[in-house]
Formats: C-alpha cells, sequence, structure tokens
C-alpha cells in the first residue's frame, strides 16, 4: 500500500502492508472534482481508506504534510503541538491519493444535517441555493441568447459577467443567501458537542484547519 515510506528510517520488506482487494461501496464528494474515496483491504486484517483525486496537483499538500511531520518531531513533547496528520500520495502529475481519516464527514454533509424539518421541506420546494443560482445563470444567459438551447456552465458564466451591473449581482447574491440559516454551521457544531468547552475546541480547530 502505498504512504508507507518516510524518510527518516529505512524500509523494511518484510513488515511492509499488502493490498488483498478493495471494497466495492465508493463514496463520491460532491465538489467540483468529484474525488472518490476507496477503502483499501490489506493482509493485516485492517481497512485503509484514501480519497482519489484527479486534475488537481497534491504535490504542494504533500509537501505541507511533510513540512507538519518535521514540526511534530521539534514539538514532540508538547500534545497540543503535536498533531497526526494525513498522507498524501502522488500517483502523476495531476493524480493523487489522500489518506482519509476516519470519523470524519464531508463539511458539506455536517452542515446539511443541522437543518430543520421546516427548513427542508422549503428546499424541496425548489428553494435551494444551488437551485435558485442556476435558474438565476439560466435566466440570464436565455435573455441574452435566446437563440441558444443549451451550453456549459462556464459560458453562461461569462455571460452573466458581460450583461450585469454589480449591484445587480450583489442584489441576487443577496437574495439567494437569505434562503441560508445563518447559523447552519454553529448548529451543525453543537449537534456533535456535549459541552460549550467542546463546541469552543472544535469551533477553533475548523477556523484553523480552513484558514490553512
Amino acid at each position: 500500500i502505498s504512504g508507507q515510506y518516510t524518510s527518516r528510517k529505512k524500509p523494511l520488506l518484510e513488515h511492509h502492508i499488502k493490498i488483498v482487494g478493495f471494497d466495492e461501496k465508493i463514496l463520491v464528494l460532491q465538489s467540483l472534482r468529484l474525488p472518490k474515496r476507496i477503502t483499501i483491504r490489506e493482509h493485516d486484517e485492517n481497512d485503509y481508506r484514501f480519497l482519489i483525486k484527479v486534475s488537481e496537483d497534491i504535490r504542494q499538500d504533500q509537501r505541507i504534510q511533510a513540512l507538519f511531520s518535521i514540526m511534530n518531531d521539534l514539538y514532540d513533547d508538547d500534545t497540543n503541538c503535536n498533531q497526526s496528520n494525513s498522507a498524501h500520495i502522488t500517483v502523476q502529475t495531476y493524480k493523487g491519493m489522500i489518506e482519509w481519516l476516519d470519523n470524519t464527514p464531508p463539511l458539506k454533509e455536517l452542515i446539511e444535517t443541522s437543518y430543520t424539518q421546516a427548513e427542508l421541506d422549503i428546499i424541496s420546494e425548489g428553494q435551494h441555493p444551488r437551485k435558485l443560482y442556476q435558474d438565476y445563470v439560466t435566466n440570464v444567459f436565455q435573455k441574452a441568447k435566446p437563440t441558444v438551447k443549451s451550453t456549459s456552465n462556464t459560458i453562461m458564466y461569462a455571460e452573466l459577467f458581460i450583461n450585469l451591473t454589480k449591484s445587480q449581482v450583489q442584489d441576487e447574491f443577496n437574495k439567494i443567501q437569505s434562503v441560508i440559516p445563518s447559523d447552519l454551521l454553529r448548529r451543525a457544531y453543537y449537534k456533535i458537542t456535549n459541552s460549550h468547552e467542546g463546541f469552543y475546541t472544535l469551533r477553533r480547530q475548523f477556523i484553523t484547519s480552513y484558514a490553512i
């Protein structure tokens, strides 16, 4: 399995973990590149999960993780500084694997679990922010190019850039933003914590991680 070599010691071939199979289930994350999480079964009877990313160069992420490992060595005695990190394996220039951290849902999934039933009912009636945005983009494009039946989102976005003023874009953005509860992320963290201290810790770690 990939990701077993480090620069700090000589590889021991007899201790290598070997692949015996793959799980038939794949999790597709609903982000721009649609990365896939796969599960690899190893001869040590453990499952190892990796996020497969294509069309992205993850070598920069790999170097950042290497820097974290160096910093961990320097601060090894401080539990607050010595945090675990994930393996980043470059397969090709624009293909790579990222070790999946167990018990970590995608941010989108975490946020969507905090909707109330009333909010879900509104979304099911066509008020989802993404649908509102897509409908708006489509309507503007059809007015500008009524003879064109279909095209890509990139071309439609370019048409918006050409035809709309800054104030029009701001008004529509505020309209779409208004259907998103302002405390949605806060609710999500409240649901998975059992104390104010836990909420504060999660919030701090999220802000730090997201900023990086």
